[in-house]
Formats: structure tokens, sequence, C-alpha cells
């Protein structure tokens, strides 16, 4: 029997592709979603056509008593979750002298509202089943960094990442881990009102990450159309560039890409990295470390670069960051540093955050 997840907010967007992924991947997904049915129902008749196992389960996350019914009844009649993906987030931004009551109200019911309303029913089941479990949850770059008008939305994502780390700390024993995802601005249908173009006109810091290389090479004219026209940052390693680009020199591939964005942070693996940050080059030397795992390790040096850039630090200081991080998650099995990040950075490099 194949294990199941529930994705909220699956008709479009990030949900969209989160179900197709985890359908490719051998999952039994069951496609949330409030009002439109049309695009779910296109997502779930692409995955039945390619084989995969789907049904839909429509309720809107900020209804407390409809979630709860939807997701046990649905439980009692076809098994017990293996997972869920609480995705499911609406924007509603204004100045917060113009935040009306209404907008706060809803964008914090929808997300962080949610995320009570759709795990409290599943996290029981999960525990009795006592098969383990997946649990992940969507935030954003808003709840670390800051967005002006978005009080209300960076409030909520805000709350989701605390409310994460508390639950895979009760879950941990149960073998139930609780993950928390923060991207920055990505191009979806809920972004339709703030499209790129205004983020731009807003002066709104877009950051890259170029994922894989497969998927660099398939979507390349897209990669490129948002590194020449919106990025102002841009995350890749050798590879990811070289599919980009057609080419397999480095430093071609650097000065690339910094005409196209006025910062780019090119990882080389056991070699360090190199940063290019208007028209400044910096080389990261590699951290002495022993290899254990090397899955995360390109997301734990953005996560330190970009901490280190909106805190003031230097590209360098942003670079020596990244690498520190990087390292110490190559040490360890996972993607995620376990340690407490601020002493590790200050007893590595000397530098206090």
């Amino acid at each position: 029997m194949k294990k199941r997840v529930l994705v909220t907010g699956s008709s479009r967007g990030i949900g969209r592709a989160v179900v197709l992924e985890l359908s490719s991947a051998g999952f039994e997904v069951v496609l949330n979603y409030k009002s439109n049915h049309t695009k779910a129902k296109e997502v779930l008749e692409q995955i039945q056509s390619k084989g995969g196992c789907a049904s839909l389960l429509p309720f809107d996350v900020s209804n407390r008593a409809a979630a709860r019914k939807s997701i046990e009844e649905n439980a009692q009649e076809f098994g017990t979750f293996y997972g869920a993906v609480c995705n499911a987030g609406i924007t509603a931004d204004a100045a917060f002298p113009a935040l009306s009551g209404e907008d706060w109200d809803a964008v914090i019911q929808t997300n962080l509202d949610g995320f009570y309303n759709v795990l409290h029913p599943l996290v029981m089941p999960m525990i009795l089943a006592k098969k383990g479990g997946r649990i992940v949850t969507l935030s954003s770059i808003s709840a670390l960094a800051g967005n002006p008008g978005q009080v209300n939305y960076g409030a909520a994502k805000a709350g989701i990442i605390g409310a994460t780390r508390a639950l895979a700390q009760e879950l941990a024993k149960r073998k139930i881990t609780a993950n928390c995802v923060a991207p920055g601005l990505i191009e979806t249908d809920m972004l339709a009102e703030i499209p790129l173009d205004e983020a731009k006109k807003r002066e709104i810091k877009v950051a890259l990450s170029l994922s894989d290389p497969f998927c660099v090479n398939r979507h390349k004219d897209d990669f490129k159309k948002l590194l020449q026209g919106y990025a102002s940052m841009v995350f890749c390693n050798q590879e990811e560039a070289f599919s980009l680009l057609d080419t397999t020199v480095t430093q071609e591939a650097v000065e690339i890409l910094s005409q196209w964005t006025e910062t780019v942070v090119l990882t080389l693996g056991s070699n360090g990295a190199l940063i290019k940050h208007l028209g400044q080059t910096f080389y990261i030397d590699p951290p002495q470390i022993c290899v254990e795992d090397t899955t995360g390790a390109g997301d734990a040096f953005a996560a330190g670069f970009l901490y280190g850039m909106t805190h003031e630090f230097s590209p360098l200081e942003s670079g020596r960051i990244g690498a520190v991080l990087a390292g110490a998650v190559i040490e360890q099995t996972g993607p995620r540093y376990q340690g407490h990040a601020h002493t590790l950075i200050r007893e590595k490099i000397g530098i206090k955050l």
C-alpha cells in the first residue's frame, strides 16, 4: 500500500508542483483545495494519466470544523495519512497603517490557524499508527527578513516557523519529522496581483537558486528570463551553472551571470565557493571537514549567505558564514544543522551574529 500524503493548496503554484513530485516518487497524494475545482481536477487527471494514485479533498483550511471533518472522514475511509504538506496560503498586502482588521484576520486564519486546523486531526492517528511520518510546512523569507507591506503575512509565517520547531521536538521520538521551508519570491498564481514587475518596481530583492542540473536544462529559457529581468542574486553550483550557460569554464560562467545579477554565489564543492558582488570577486575557502552526507549543503550555504547579507555583513563575511553552515550540514546525516548556528559561527570564524 502506498503512503498517503495530504497537500493543502495543491490546485496551483507550489502545491501543484509538490503533488506532482510526490506522485512521481510513488506516494498516494490527496489534493486539497478551497474552491478551484477545475484546476484541481486538471492536476488530478495529470497524475492519473501517468499512472499515479491521487484523489481530491476540498475544504477551507481556515475553517477548523470543516477541515477536521474532511480529514477525519477521509482517513477513516481510506487509511491514516503518512504525511502532510501545509502549503495553502494567501496574501493581503498593505502598509501597516492602511491594513484592515479583515485583511489581518484573513491572512492569520489561513496561513497560521491553518497549521493547527490541518495538522491537529492528523497527528494523533499518525502517532497511533507507529509507522513514522513526514510533515512539511511552508513559511516565507518574509518571516526571516521582513518585507514592507506584509506585516500580517510576516507574522503568520513567523508563527509557522516557531510552531514547526516545537512540533518537531514533540514528534521526534515517534519517528515523525516536521520541517519548515521558507522560500523567497516565487512566480505563482498567488502572486498574480504582485507580479515580479511589481517586485522590481518596489525594489524587493529577489534571490534565485538554480535547483538541479536536470531542472535547469529543462527550463533553461525560464531561468534565464528570471535572471536577466528580475533576480538580484543567484545561487548555483558548477554543474547547474554549466547546464544553464552551455560552458564548462567556471570563470566564464561567473562573468555571464554577473552581467544579469548584482550578486553571484557559485559553490565549488570541496574547493569552496566564488562570490561576485557588484564587480568584486571573493573566494571562500572550504572548511576542513569529514564528509558524512552532502544533502542540504547548498541550501545551508545560501541560508548563511542570505543571513549575512541581510544583517549588514560584507559579501566575504557572508560567504564565510555560509561555508561554515554548509560544512556543519555535510558532517552530519540529514539536510538541517542540528546544533546552534550562532555558537558554531562564533567558534569557527569568530563572527558574532
